[in-house]
């Protein structure tokens, strides 16, 4: 019997990566919870601590019970009249026994009634606490760790995120002792690194959290953290008459970083505030540091840095985030004077000095290929009311920037770069932001942004497959981002509703390469099938089933991708119901059919004189509406309608299959009335192989 009790268990090691903490805070605790359930340990709360340097959980009332007296468990099984020596051969006893993973040679059984009740006899460990604890941390640690980068140490034994330092696990007063990552667990907590990074003895774990406030200058609660930098933000605030405009997220990432938050209010030269806002905004944001704004929303010359150590230095520390800021603004001032003495468009003739590569061509040659390209995709997409002047303008504008002295220094400010330069040039604010936002399709709502961002990806995507000698790539190493790229093309498409004949579009992007060598079929279905790939990748990861998906049948030289999409959805949407199950039968029912008499279809056959009675001649005027029906369904993509009309064509067919005898001696007639059913059949087999469903 393991009594309640509350266990801690801290990993302090050197500086987290900070993109990790909020995925290591959420996994470690559900990881852990999920080890302690299945080793039997019961709980009441699990309160997990995350910060740079440390992880840490207390774990509440947990206990553990161990039955010493009964060693075993019994699982009871099937009731069955059977005879001893056909135990081992029953179906149904070998499945049971595979089904649990036990032998059935080590089955058991009892007669009662005239029945024999089997059963399995399973003993149980009799677990050692510190070993389960050491197989439970184990565990979580290496469920933690997959699909992460990390480091190793001691000749590449240890593995984690960063080298770790120390480890504490104590239930109660008592330390437990094991030995992970090459280091035994200690008895003492190490303190803050940049105040006290002393030992801090520990003689109970419920005093944790107390000792490290006290003797460690650590706040280990993330939201008393929170609310201690909000509090200095607020200070700040009232005493220089201003506010912080921040997103929670920014805030969320700083309260993260640091163990023992202090404010330092700083500012900048105000002759720096003509510049771009958003370029202020990013620099401070550099340092990590809070932007203040007046009432009006206007930018101040005032930032708030939070730093996570003691003030002995507290005006070399303000003096110095000062000079670094001042610093980088007059550096952005020169750089953006010099940009200032041209208008933006002017910078387009020098991308061709920027050479993505030399089989693909420079950035000048890329715009040059968007601009048509646009304009063929414009085609399929019925130019959705758009202004071509305002996309042609914003194709030529939008990599302008990358050839501005500002961008060269500050390559993260691009688009910002674009967007600003344009404003000041006297463009509209819809140009502007299109400059800004065609990098990106995360918040962005505009119609022009996005064509661009996927007439963008789509150049890149087949620069880099002629880079690759049109080579299918499926290894690891994607150092172009090939497959981040597919993924991206795939969502634009599918969130905006696009449809677009991929094999057209690919063959005229290929065309525009101006390379007579690469213009093949081969070359085309390559990338096609490459997309094909990711775009069911991208369905699996949605929750579509595999075999819903692989019921598609689609024309490679009309490939459109939102168009097979918007096909499995009706199915799935349609499948469950009667009608659907109705449908499924007459079609397996076709099937069957067709492939008995398979010799005798002829698709080019067909005499409309021989059809004499009512259900056939009902059954081909419906063909001929259906068809004429199927053609508009298919050009607006209309499939709720076009599924609804296979619905209404059950009766008919099972009319003609019911009264209609197909094997007659007359074998013109026998042709006529199969290839009639053939007409039907292919009319259903095109939309989809509803095969899989039988």
């Amino acid at each position: 019997m393991f009594k309640k009790g509350l266990l801690l268990i801290e990993i302090n090691s050197e500086e987290l990566p900070i993109d990790k903490l909020k995925y290591i805070n959420v996994y470690f605790n559900k990881y852990l919870k999920y080890q302690l359930k299945k080793y039997n340990f019961y709980f009441k709360k699990i309160k997990v601590f995350v910060t740079l340097r440390r992880i840490s959980c207390l774990i509440k009332k947990l206990s553990f019970n161990q039955n010493f007296n009964n060693t075993y468990k019994i699982i009871y099984g099937p009731k069955i009249n059977i005879k001893k020596k056909d135990i081992l051969k029953n179906k149904i006893l070998i499945n049971w026994s595979k089904k649990i993973g036990l032998s059935i040679k080590k089955i058991k059984y009892f007669n009662k009634n005239n029945f024999k009740n089997f059963f399995f006899k399973i003993n149980i460990n009799i677990y050692n606490i510190k070993k389960l604890i050491f197989i439970i941390l184990n565990k979580t640690i290496i469920n933690l760790l997959k699909n992460n980068k990390i480091m190793t140490w001691g000749n590449g034994k240890y593995f984690f995120f960063r080298p770790v330092r120390n480890i504490i696990i104590m239930f109660n007063n008592k330390k437990i002792n094991l030995n992970i990552f090459g280091i035994k667990s200690s008895n003492f907590i190490l303190g803050h690194k940049f105040i006290n990074n002393k030992k801090i003895f520990l003689n109970s774990s419920k005093k944790y959290i107390f000792y490290l406030l006290k003797y460690g200058k650590v706040i280990i609660d993330y939201k008393y953290r929170r609310k201690k930098i909000l509090n200095i933000l607020n200070n700040f605030s009232l005493k220089k008459n201003i506010k912080f405009i921040y997103k929670n997220n920014y805030l969320n990432k700083i309260v993260s970083m640091i163990e023992w938050p202090l404010g330092i209010l700083c500012n900048f030269n105000k002759k720096f505030l003509f510049l771009p806002e958003k370029i202020i905004i990013f620099i401070i944001k550099k340092y990590f540091g809070f932007i203040s704004f007046n009432e009006k929303n206007d930018l101040k010359n005032y930032f708030v840095i939070i730093i996570d150590n003691k003030i002995y230095n507290f005006n070399k520390i303000k003096d110095g985030y000062e000079n670094v800021i001042n610093s980088e603004l007059n550096e952005i001032k020169n750089f953006f004077i010099k940009d200032r003495k041209f208008y933006l468009i002017s910078y387009l003739y020098k991308l061709k000095n920027i050479i993505f590569h030399k089989k693909v061509g420079n950035y000048l040659n890329k715009i040059t290929r968007m601009l048509f390209l646009s304009k063929n995709i414009l085609f399929y997409l019925n130019y959705l009311n758009i202004d071509l002047n305002i996309l042609y303008y914003s194709i030529l504008l939008i990599k302008c920037d990358l050839v501005t002295n500002l961008y060269k220094y500050y390559n993260n400010l691009k688009g910002i770069i674009g967007m600003y330069y344009s404003l000041l040039d006297g463009e509209s604010l819809n140009i502007s932001l299109i400059i800004k936002n065609h990098y990106s399709i995360k918040n962005n709502n505009n119609i022009y942004s996005l064509l661009i961002f996927l007439i963008d990806k789509i150049d890149d995507l087949i620069s880099i497959f002629i880079l690759y000698d049109f080579k299918f790539l499926e290894k690891k190493n994607d150092p172009y981002g090939l497959r981040k790229i597919s993924f991206l093309i795939i969502k634009v498409i599918l969130n905006n509703k696009f449809y677009i004949n991929f094999y057209k579009i690919i063959k005229y992007s290929i065309f525009l390469f101006n390379n007579k060598n690469i213009i093949k079929k081969k070359n085309i279905l390559i990338i096609l099938n490459y997309i094909n790939k990711r775009f069911i990748n991208y369905l699996i990861k949605l929750k579509y089933s595999k075999k819903i998906i692989f019921g598609i049948y689609y024309k490679i030289n009309n490939f459109d991708i939102l168009d097979i999409k918007n096909r499995i959805d009706i199915i799935i949407k349609f499948k469950n119901i009667i009608y659907f199950k109705k449908f499924i039968y007459i079609y397996k029912r076709l099937n069957n059919l067709l492939i008995k008499f398979n010799k005798f279809i002829n698709i080019n056959i067909f005499y409309i004189n021989l059809l004499k009675k009512k259900e056939e001649i009902i059954l081909y005027k419906y063909i001929c509406i259906l068809k004429k029906k199927i053609k508009i369904f298919y050009l607006n993509h209309n499939y709720n309608n076009l599924i609804k009309y296979f619905f209404i064509s059950i009766k008919k067919i099972n009319n003609f299959l019911n009264f209609i005898k197909i094997d007659v001696k007359n074998i013109n007639l026998k042709l006529n009335r199969l290839n009639l059913l053939n007409k039907i059949f292919i009319l259903f087999k095109n939309f989809y192989n509803f095969n899989i469903y039988f």
